[in-house]
C-alpha cells in the first residue's frame, strides 16, 4: 500500500477544499437560477395584472363617459322643462300684475270722478280718501315698476337662451 504523506493529504485537503467549493458555487448557482426563474414568474404576473388594470381602467373611464353624457342630456332636459316652467310662470305672474295694475287705474279715475263730483256738490274729501286716492296713484306706480323690471328680466332670459342656443350649433 501508498503511504500517505503530509504533502498527499495536502493535496487531497486541497482537492476536497476546491471540490467543495465547485460544489457550493454549483449549488449557489442553481439557486440564483431558481430565484431569477421565481423573479421572472413574478414580474410576468405582475406585467399580466398590471395589462389587466389598464383594460379596467379603460373600460371604466368608457363607462364613466357614457353616464356623463347620459347625464348631461338629462340634465339638459330637465333645464329645458324647467325654463319652460319658469316662462309659464313669469307670464302668468306678469298678466296678473297687468291685470291688477289695470284695475287699479280704473280705481283710480273712478275716485278721480268722485272727487270732481265732489268739488262741484261742494264736499269736502277727508283724510281717508285723500290718503286711498295717494295709496292708489303709488300702487300703479309700484306695479309698473314690477311690470318693467319683469320685461327687463324676460330680455335678459331671452338673450341668454339664443347665446345658448348660438354656442350649441
Amino acid at each position: 500500500m501508498t503511504e500517505i504523506t503530509p504533502t498527499l493529504l495536502t493535496i487531497i485537503a486541497g482537492l476536497l477544499l476546491i471540490a467543495q467549493t465547485l460544489v457550493q458555487s454549483w449549488i449557489s448557482a442553481r439557486k440564483e437560477k431558481r430565484d431569477y426563474a421565481r423573479q421572472d414568474e413574478v414580474a410576468a404576473r405582475v406585467a399580466h395584472l398590471h395589462q389587466e388594470n389598464i383594460k379596467k381602467s379603460d373600460e371604466i373611464a368608457a363607462l364613466a363617459k357614457s353616464a356623463d353624457e347620459r347625464i348631461r342630456k338629462h340634465l339638459k332636459v330637465i333645464d329645458k322643462q324647467g325654463k319652460q316652467i319658469h316662462i309659464l310662470v313669469n307670464s302668468d305672474m306678469t298678466a296678473a300684475r297687468t291685470s291688477e295694475r289695470d284695475q287699479v287705474q280704473s280705481t283710480l279715475v273712478a275716485l278721480k270722478r268722485v272727487q270732481v263730483l265732489n268739488r262741484k256738490l261742494k264736499i269736502v274729501d277727508t283724510p281717508e280718501e285723500l290718503e286711498t286716492l295717494e295709496s292708489t296713484k303709488n300702487r300703479i306706480i309700484e306695479l309698473n315698476a314690477i311690470l318693467s323690471d319683469r320685461e327687463a328680466a324676460f330680455r335678459l332670459l331671452t338673450k341668454q337662451e339664443e347665446e345658448e342656443k348660438q354656442n350649441e350649433e
